[in-house]
């Protein structure tokens, strides 16, 4: 798209149209005018740097269970995939593997108990890694999902 002579896009992607991945490939544009009697073409080549995206981390609380969102902060479009580590009061408490940027771990939340929760998502080929700290008072846990505090 070209405005006011500046050429814009909000997602660069390869000749496939998937978005570029992490690294420095090398870019050319090519510009066709609508008139050419007006406008002349042009074209150019660049080495774009591309780099990983930063993620975010969401905790949700079941009374049986816990599960993290790892999602692509924008401009990122990456689905999160790999592994979470889940701690509670300082302890692992488990290892859970992200299906569609969700990882799920059975885990009962036992009432009346304050702990801190520890996320952590190593990140992988196109996503940084990042980490949260939460709150949880489990006796707050009644029937539904109840967001970490």
């Amino acid at each position: 798209k070209l405005v006011n002579g500046v050429a814009t896009s909000a997602l660069l992607v390869d000749a496939s149209r998937r978005p570029l991945k992490p690294g420095s490939p090398a870019v050319s544009a090519t510009f066709v005018p609508d008139d050419a009697t007006k406008y002349a073409s042009s074209q150019s080549s660049f080495t774009l740097v591309v780099k990983k995206a930063s993620t975010t981390l969401t905790l949700t609380v079941h009374p049986r269970s816990l599960s993290v969102r790892a999602l692509a902060v924008a401009p990122g479009v990456a689905v999160a995939t790999g592994t979470v580590t889940l701690s509670l009061g300082g302890k692992e408490i488990g290892r859970a593997t992200l299906h569609n940027g969700v990882a799920p771990l059975r885990y009962t939340v036992r009432a009346g108990q304050a702990r801190l929760v520890t996320t952590r998502y190593a990140g992988n080929a196109t996503l940084l890694g990042s980490s949260s700290v939460r709150g949880v008072l489990s006796a707050r846990v009644i029937g539904g999902a109840t967001p970490a505090s």
